[in-house]
């Protein structure tokens, strides 16, 4: 009895001591993350399968295993970057590119995704059903702004620039309808343009240096047409080149003074405004980085604007993420440049994945300032401080149809057009404007 006991005891000890080497060997690895495959034990295979692979047991089945258990724990933009490897071990493989295909949609890369469909077979094009997804999506909005600005019309002659030689402008409201359409022109290439009409309510006060006219209704319309071009891979880089071109009109005060009785006349300006814009954006797992170039011509001057922007995604996909983007606007006043910074910060979540809150923060001097790779061009002639924007996006499951809802808070300011000059003078006017949007989108 005793015998026996010693001589198992030793085995015992022979064992263990082997134990640490059996888990460093390939046929344990591969055992051991192929039955937490089976079983589906997706957080014990994300740990078994990154050992194995910072061990030294990389090849394609070990790739796929632990992509696929990111991809169970909806940790898509991390499984990504398995999905990658695995295909530089089986080029071409279809599982990879399917599941790859996947990250992209879920994290909501839509442009990567098709990027990656360039590569699917006959059958995976037809198990996914690629083509259903956003290939044509027209989208409607509206938005209506009131500049509280009731108080100051009330006593609009005590205010900074009243009885100065030129014209003082009071925003009033402004309400902007608009309607896009995108198509996808092939996997990797996809179109978007939208045209808007805008037509905004402002007071409008004139004085020659003598004589004044106040009190007058100004109307500004604007048409604005919006074309950009997006260009991706299947590594999660975005190139998109944009032109926007906006159209205004609106009237401005004289007096003609000759003779005994002078009269006051207005008179159209016309604008042509136009804004260009390249912007790339790349995929980096957690953290996708960004750039932006412009050009602009807008309230007659010439400006010129870059960005750096860094979004993160902590869980790996769409349900929490933040981001901040410095950006450089300089305009050209009188043969000179002056500049400055504007900064943006955005934080966004999900409800159950079924509602998507985002909260933006724009600080800086917001005049002739564009936003969205030049979608949005803050060229109203009043100066911003900063806006505060509140939007909630609701999708109707498996309908393809998106609803939009929005609030925004905007600090401007009274705006001031000195006699002669083509550019507005800040005065010291503060207004709280507020605005609200809608819109839906659908894929047809």
């Amino acid at each position: 009895m005793s015998r026996s006991i010693i001589i198992s005891g030793l085995f015992m000890l022979f064992t263990i001591g082997l134990y640490p080497q059996d888990r460093n060997s390939f046929r344990y690895n591969d055992s051991l993350t192929y039955k937490q495959y089976i079983d589906k034990r997706w957080d014990d295979l994300s740990v078994s399968a990154m050992e194995a692979i910072n061990t030294g047991h990389d090849y394609y089945y070990m790739r796929i295993r632990m992509g696929i258990s990111l991809y169970e724990r909806k940790r898509y933009l991390q499984a990504i970057h398995h999905f990658r490897k695995a295909l530089e071990f089986n080029n071409g493989d279809q599982v990879a590119q399917e599941y790859l295909f996947y990250c992209y949609l879920f994290s909501g890369k839509l442009l990567n995704a098709y990027a990656v469909g360039d590569g699917f077979s006959t059958a995976t094009v037809k198990k996914t059903g690629i083509y259903q997804y956003d290939a044509n999506r027209i989208s409607v909005g509206f938005m209506y702004n009131n500049s509280m600005s009731d108080d100051l019309i009330a006593d609009y002659t005590s205010l900074n620039g009243y009885g100065d030689q030129g014209n003082l402008i009071i925003p009033k409201s402004f309400t902007n309808f608009g309607i896009s359409l995108s198509h996808k022109l092939n996997n990797t290439v996809s179109l978007f343009h939208s045209l808007s009409h805008m037509k905004k309510e402002n007071l409008l006060t004139y004085n020659d240096g003598t004589l004044s006219v106040d009190n007058y209704e100004q109307r500004v319309i604007q048409y604005q047409y919006y074309i950009s071009l997006s260009i991706s891979n299947d590594k999660g880089l975005v190139v998109s080149p944009a032109i926007n071109y906006l159209y205004s009109n609106y009237s401005l005060l004289y007096i003609d003074g000759a003779g005994m009785n002078p009269t006051a006349y207005t008179y159209k300006v016309t604008e042509h405004n136009f804004v260009s814009s390249l912007s790339f954006n790349q995929n980096m797992g957690l953290v996708d980085i960004g750039t932006s170039f412009g050009y602009t011509y807008l309230n007659r001057m010439n400006n010129l604007q870059g960005s750096a922007e860094l979004l993160f995604r902590p869980l790996a996909n769409n349900n929490l993420y933040f981001g901040l983007t410095m950006n450089y606007l300089t305009t050209e006043i009188e043969n000179e440049w002056e500049g400055g910074a504007v900064y943006e910060g955005l934080m966004g979540f999900s409800f159950a994945e079924k509602v998507w809150l985002d909260l933006t923060v724009l600080y800086g001097g917001l005049k002739n300032f564009t936003d969205r790779n030049g979608f949005i061009a803050y060229n109203g002639i009043n100066d911003i401080d900063y806006i505060v924007k509140a939007d909630i996006t609701i999708p109707f499951s498996n309908s393809g149809v998106w609803l939009y809802l929005g609030g925004r808070y905007f600090m401007e300011y009274t705006s001031f057009l000195e006699e002669g000059l083509t550019y507005s003078k800040i005065e010291n006017n503060s207004i709280n404007s507020i605005s609200i949007s809608g819109g839906l989108s659908w894929t047809f």
